[in-house]
């Protein structure tokens, strides 16, 4: 079973068959439900939408929005990863807002 996590965190087995015939694919791998989970809150993502953080560990979208997202300029308010925004150079601004 391919980790959601880096060798740093590792699983007690991360190369077990998986029989179950309830399992996870993303990222065009297979994954054992218990282990493809959010990197911060170890909550299940199976099902739900996720993204990646900038250290490529996958992510659910609540914990990116508090402990990832950048900050627009212009109003000061975390940009959750599905929203639209532009940066110029290291600035980022929510789209409509620069």
């Amino acid at each position: 079973c391919p980790l959601s996590r880096p060798l740093s965190r590792p699983l007690s087995r991360p190369n077990q068959l998986i029989f179950d015939k309830s399992c996870t694919m993303a990222e065009e791998r297979y994954y054992h439900d218990e282990h493809f989970c959010c990197w911060y809150c170890d909550s299940q993502l199976h099902g739900l939408q996720y993204t990646r953080n900038k250290a490529n560990e996958v992510v659910c979208l609540s914990c990116y929005t508090t402990k990832c997202a950048t900050v627009c300029c212009t109003c000061s308010q975390k940009i959750a990863p599905d929203a639209p925004f532009i940066q110029v150079g290291i600035l980022y601004y929510f789209e409509g807002w620069f």
